[in-house]
């Protein structure tokens, strides 16, 4: 970025790239809708551009419809106006949609799914990609750590998600907190629950049980850095952010509370676990399970019924106790326990009472 350049300017440089120039054909359309119009004299002595290069960005900048070339001496260029450009470009979109979906759709898009993978996106644009790609791949669960900010560029893609029956849990930032704000998304009904962390961590985002995104804290947080983030195809990795997820939930402060009514049923042990915990601290003092899994030192598969007798949970320590209806305790971790008796692969609340 050009140090003289403020932040507007960086925005609608950004915008005009969205709308299909590229960076110096951006640069030279900007000076001529700020100048109203320009010429070739106006362009070279503004902008760090030769003569040829500015013809070739002109004629394309024609071509793509930005601009008018008014022949003369000298040539000048005038800007089309901005609502018809915008207009043209959304029904040129809106006509090639169902055209791009179904020639995506029938090449094999989700086998990808299939092979696990770690990738780097380079910018921020890449990474939205990303992230929009994984909410719009998810079925049952949504995780989400991120800033209020951030969160503006995804309340419509998860809006849908919540419609099509997908659970999303929101941990925000305190840094950029607004109470109004905060209070519309809490009404939105777009998240069963939200919760705020003093220090947020990173923005995560975890679909499921396989896929998730990472962007460092600093990197998200610092303007005028360049943006990076990683993307996990991998049930591993995207594990390991799900439990440092859930170790900074147990500890924010509540804004909204989930509505909960048996049955319900997790493949994450930890979204179990924490339901269990509002459970009880709504006053039930009954809940009533049935588990599934593997005992964790022979591997037999085990399916169990019983009530939840305590839970544990700590920066290294996430499982609960359940007394079997055979009257046996037993600890309950969840995707590669390590200490637990049991490894459980599917938890179903059946029942609660106070």
């Amino acid at each position: 970025m050009n140090t003289s350049e403020n932040q507007d300017d960086v925005e609608i440089l950004r915008l005009l790239q969205d709308m299909g120039m590229t960076e110096s054909e951006a640069r030279v359309y900007k000076f001529v809708v700020e100048n109203s119009g320009g010429t070739t004299r106006d362009i070279l002595r503004t902008l760090s551009l030769r003569q040829p290069q500015l013809y070739d960005i002109t004629s394309s900048l024609e071509r793509k419809g930005f601009i008018n070339v008014l022949e003369g001496r000298p040539k000048r260029y005038e800007p089309l106006g901005a609502e018809i450009i915008f207009r043209e470009r959304e029904e040129a979109l809106s006509k090639n949609r169902e055209i791009f979906l179904k020639w995506a759709s029938g090449h094999g898009h989700d086998e990808h799914l299939e092979r696990p993978a770690i990738w780097m996106s380079r910018n921020w644009k890449s990474f939205k990609t990303n992230c929009l790609e994984i909410i719009g791949h998810s079925k049952r669960l949504i995780l989400f750590h991120t800033t209020m900010e951030n969160l503006e560029n995804f309340m419509d893609v998860l809006r849908e998600k919540q419609r099509s029956g997908v659970r999303i849990l929101l941990m925000l930032f305190n840094d950029d907190i607004q109470e109004k704000r905060l209070a519309e998304i809490a009404k939105s009904g777009i998240f069963s629950d939200i919760r705020v962390l003093n220090m947020g961590q990173s923005m995560t985002l975890i679909g499921d049980e396989f896929l998730s995104t990472f962007m460092p804290r600093n990197v998200l947080m610092k303007e005028n850095v360049e943006k990076y983030g990683y993307i996990f195809r991998d049930r591993d990795m995207t594990w390991f952010l799900t439990h440092h997820f859930f170790v900074g939930w147990f500890s924010a402060n509540t804004v909204i509370n989930p509505v909960l009514k048996p049955p319900l049923t997790y493949s994450i042990q930890r979204m179990a676990l924490s339901d269990m915990q509002f459970l009880f601290q709504s006053g039930f003092r009954t809940v009533r399970l049935n588990v599934k899994g593997i005992y964790r030192r022979n591997g037999k598969s085990l399916t169990a019924n019983g009530v939840v007798s305590s839970i544990n949970v700590d920066h290294d320590t996430v499982n609960f106790v359940m007394k079997t209806d055979e009257g046996k305790d037993l600890v309950v971790g969840g995707y590669d326990s390590k200490i637990e008796d049991l490894q459980a692969s599917e938890i179903m609340i059946t029942e609660i009472s106070r």
